[in-house]
């Protein structure tokens, strides 16, 4: 059976489930080269059935994340923006008005139909195309991506979908049985994204830049501030399933005014830290009362709203949680994954194959590294090697102090470079961090990179006393003593880490390398980001990468099993 699971909202995705193994997963973005690009995925869904070596008509489900599809204008920033600052003029104040009456339910409905018409004008038939609530998908992509057998508490939360904004779910059987939701208008991560608007960056991508600067602001100030914001909500009382806006504060689906308001006379930083306090305490106040409602110390985290790696490493810290799972790249994208695996669970009655490493893109085999090598036999800008080791080779630059972009084999789902996308460095050398931004990615200057890590030498790097698994820098963690040996890898201020934990079975080409740099070093991490020009999607194909090089300021690039030298002007 095969199944094609798929998001058409926000960051636009495509997931090809075979007998109930994911055979491919990509974004729209990476074929338009639009970061996060909404709507429908038709050319991910193109390249995917040519991957699978499958046509529209072998598909036996496609399975549409989300009952309540989304207008989508020219950009999803502009989309947003419109959203959060909706309460600044009348026209926005009567979409918001209606939005409460059943006027709502006609122009969902009317959406939903034109949404029916498009999908046949593209060749989804009717009869076999099943749509599934948005909570629902991130709930199920938890539960089912998680592996788990055991009774857990599944909690997704995020900006919102389907008119709400999170849920609190009991997995039994591999079943979701839902306690309770949390409607649309009391949304945190809309609060958060406003704020991320309010402070002049991009909504919808912009929301870690708040996160990073956080720790810089921290004081009394911000604490202030977020003992403000925290007036907003209602108390949480022992054994709420849900977090509740106060009566007094407006809806956070309208609330730019309100906040402007508030913060209007502090400080840049001393904002992003309020906001991620409240953030982090609502949070933490909201899943610890759910844990003593259901004596569930199992959680299984979804949506959006978890993104937030520094709110994942608190509530990972809770007393009552024993074992945490969060859905790796949880925003909208992974919900191609839960529409999948629901209409895989309704027709076999069997759980799927749980989540696994995550390269399930294009590839980039050696003959395809082979053609854009030769192709640069006559240009004088590239020398093109082929080592016999490539991993050792790379392994030897990086010694040397080199910054190196690795593009080899299958390309990674979602918004983390796991090291097939990558660009590489000693995370032992503070200046690496001005070289790499100077270069290529021109990050704001309070932004940290990340660490990949051998599986061998986490316990070096991480305090993990939970022992949570961490193979997709979906959390940080506090480093130890060592943490001089990472530091251009870290955040500066906390000392707080966002590894990859790199194991053999996961990427073997990669664990290599990493093992190939501590035979030399002592050292088994490595600093690891994207490799993608500021704005840009992650790159792609060989041709992308080499495209990359030449535009950027970098000078190394290991392209399968060759090395590419760019030299210097």
């Amino acid at each position: 059976m095969l199944i094609a699971g798929i998001n058409d909202g926000h960051n636009g995705s495509v997931v090809l489930l075979r007998d109930g193994r994911v055979v491919f997963a990509w974004q729209e973005e990476r074929a338009t080269r639009v970061k996060n690009q909404p709507g429908f995925p038709r050319e991910a869904l193109r390249r995917g059935l040519l991957e699978a070596g499958a046509g529209l008509g072998d598909v036996d489900i496609f399975a549409v994340a989300s009952t309540r599809p989304i207008s989508i204008p020219a950009t999803l920033e502009e989309n947003v923006r419109g959203y959060v600052m909706r309460n600044r003029s009348l026209r926005g104040r009567l979409r918001a008005f209606l939005r409460e009456t059943p006027v709502a339910g006609w122009v969902y409905g009317y959406r939903q139909a034109a949404r029916e018409k498009a999908l046949v004008d593209l060749g989804l038939p009717p009869d076999r195309t099943a749509y599934f609530d948005h909570h629902l998908c991130h709930g199920a992509a938890a539960l089912l991506g998680s592996g788990l057998s055991d009774r857990a508490l599944v909690i997704t939360c995020d900006g919102a979908g389907d008119g709400l904004a999170g849920t609190v779910s009991v997995a039994e059987g591999g079943r979701l049985r839902r306690l309770a939701a949390i409607p649309e208008k009391d949304s945190i991560g809309l609060l958060y994204t406003t704020a991320t608007v309010l402070m002049g960056m991009t909504p919808n991508e912009h929301e870690y830049k708040v996160m990073g600067l956080a720790p810089y602001g921290s004081g009394p100030a911000a604490e202030g501030l977020a003992a403000d914001l925290r007036r907003w909500i209602a108390p949480i009382h022992p054994g709420d399933l849900v977090y509740r806006r106060a009566h007094a504060a407006p809806p956070f689906t309208a609330c730019y005014e309100p906040l402007r308001a508030l913060t209007e006379l502090h400080r840049f930083d001393h904002i992003a830290a309020a906001v991620q306090a409240f953030l982090e305490g609502v949070l933490a106040d909201w899943i610890s009362s759910c844990v003593e409602a259901t004596g569930i110390r199992t959680v299984l985290l979804a949506g959006g709203v978890f993104m937030n790696v520094k709110a994942n490493q608190r509530l990972l810290e809770l007393p009552g949680v024993e074992r945490l799972f969060i859905v790796p790249s949880c925003g909208d994208e992974t919900n191609a994954f839960g529409a999948a695996w629901l209409a895989h669970a309704a027709r076999e009655g069997a759980p799927p194959e749980p989540f696994g490493p995550l390269y399930l893109g294009p590839g980039v085999g050696d003959e395809e590294a082979r053609k854009i090598s030769r192709a640069l036999d006559g240009d004088d800008r590239f020398q093109v090697f082929e080592p016999a080791d490539i991993e050792e080779a790379v392994a030897d630059l990086l010694v040397r102090g080199e910054v190196v972009a690795r593009v080899s084999g299958r390309e990674e789902f979602g918004a983390r470079a796991l090291g097939n996308r990558s660009l590489l460095a000693d995370p032992a050398s503070p200046g690496v961090v001005r070289e790499i931004n100077a270069a290529i990615k021109c990050r704001d200057f309070w932004m940290p990179f990340a660490c990949s890590v051998l599986e061998e030498c986490a316990g070096d790097y991480l305090e993990n006393p939970k022992g949570m698994r961490a193979p997709w820098m979906i959390i940080t963690f506090d480093c130890t003593s060592r943490w001089p040996e990472i530091q251009a890898g870290i955040h500066p201020h906390d000392r707080t880490v966002r590894p990859q934990i790199v194991s053999r079975a996961d990427n073997p080409g990669f664990h290599r390398l990493l093992e190939a740099f501590r035979r030399r070093t002592g050292r088994g991490a490595l600093l690891n980001t994207s490799y993608n020009i500021h704005g840009e999607p992650l790159v792609s194909s060989a041709g992308e990468a080499v495209d990359v090089l030449g535009r950027s300021g970098l000078r190394w690039l290991a392209l399968g099993p060759f090395l590419i030298h760019k030299r210097s002007r």
